[in-house]
């Protein structure tokens, strides 16, 4: 973990994510002389379908065209990329 690599007087700042199938979690940290501190924590129902067929749509803007035979919500059709 964080503390393994530190010594008594580092100071350490960490953004952590977390994106799983329908939410993103974020949280800074911080940790000083041992001790770890929640600074800042939010989520949101970001993630899983909508956020792949958002990616999806903004990565490859004629992804219809070129997959039209396919459902954009068809895990085959990603995997196809």
């Amino acid at each position: 973990m964080i503390h393994d690599n530190m010594d008594r007087g580092s100071k350490k700042v960490a953004l952590i994510f977390n994106m799983g199938a329908g939410y993103c979690d974020v949280a800074v940290t911080a940790t000083a002389g041992g001790v770890s501190q929640i600074k800042a924590l939010a989520g949101s129902a970001t993630g899983g379908e909508d956020f792949l067929q958002s990616m999806m749509c903004h990565l490859l803007p004629n992804f219809n065209s070129l997959f039209s035979s396919h459902e954009i919500n068809e895990i085959s059709s990603m995997w196809l990329l």
